[in-house]
C-alpha cells in the first residue's frame, strides 16, 4: 500500500457504478446511517476524505512517482486539507510573456 491516499475535499467527486459495487454493501449501509444526523456534520468531513479510497482507481505506481516528483511541500493544516501535496509554481520573470498589444503586456492601446 502507498503512504498517499486519494482524497475529496469540498465533496464533489465522480465514479462509476462498477466502483460503487466493488465494496460490500454493509459499508454503503453504515455510511449512511452516520451520514442521517444532518447536514455539515462531522461524520459528512470524515466521508468526504473516504471517497477517494472507497470509489477511485488505486494509482498506479508510475502516478504515485509523478506526484511525489512534482511536489514541493505537504499542507500541514489541522483545519482544512492537512496532507494535500502542493507544487510551488517555478515562475521566472520572462516564463510569461504576453503579446506587446495585449492588456496583460502593460502596453495595451485602449482606443
Amino acid at each position: 500500500p502507498s503512504d498517499l491516499v486519494q482524497v475529496c475535499y469540498g465533496g464533489v467527486f465522480a465514479t462509476s457504478t462498477e466502483h460503487i459495487f466493488k465494496q460490500d454493501m454493509n459499508v454503503w449501509r453504515t455510511l449512511e446511517k452516520a451520514l442521517e444526523r444532518g447536514d455539515n456534520i462531522q461524520e459528512g468531513h470524515f466521508a468526504e476524505r473516504s471517497w477517494g479510497p472507497l470509489l477511485a482507481t488505486p494509482l498506479k505506481p508510475f502516478q504515485i512517482e509523478a506526484l511525489r516528483n512534482h511536489s514541493t511541500s505537504v499542507r500541514e493544516q489541522h483545519w482544512a486539507m492537512h496532507g494535500t501535496l502542493m507544487s510551488e509554481p517555478t515562475y521566472s520573470p520572462t516564463s510569461f510573456n504576453p503579446p506587446a498589444d495585449s492588456p496583460a503586456s502593460g502596453t495595451h492601446n485602449k482606443n
